[in-house]
């Protein structure tokens, strides 16, 4: 996670716990009192309610929010949009693409160790 050179990690992992615990109280409220309000709006409220006390997020904070929020939408969206949408494709097609996937990311690893030994070795040769 590249949160930046003077970041603190103790204050990133306290920031990211508190990020997490939000959503958690957000979620407990809501599957407690049976809200029509989902879990993570709640929690978000929550979390605003904390900084608007606090009159402001820490420095810390903000670089592990911006980083979660470059971050996620390209690991989850395209992936729950494309399941969401081919749900017959994944039911006759889905050990196949399994199957293709684990080979495919097999060989990326193993590709990516031999590049990056074959580089690791020129480094050294000119040293």
């Amino acid at each position: 996670m590249t949160l930046g050179t003077d970041a603190k990690p103790d204050g990133i992992i306290f920031s990211a716990a508190l990020l997490l615990c939000a959503y958690l109280i957000g979620d407990t409220l809501t599957r407690l009192l049976q809200l029509p309000v989902p879990g993570t709006v709640l929690g978000l409220a929550v979390l605003l309610g904390g900084l608007a006390l606090r009159s402001g997020p820490t420095a810390e904070l903000e670089r592990v929010s911006g980083w979660l929020i470059r971050t996620l939408p390209l690991l989850f969206v395209p992936s729950a949009a494309g399941v969401m949408t081919q749900g017959r494709a994944l039911s006759q097609f889905g050990l196949a693409m399994i199957t293709a996937l684990a080979v495919s990311t097999l060989a990326t690893l193993i590709v990516t160790a031999f590049v990056f030994e074959a580089v690791q070795r020129s480094i050294q040769g000119r040293s």
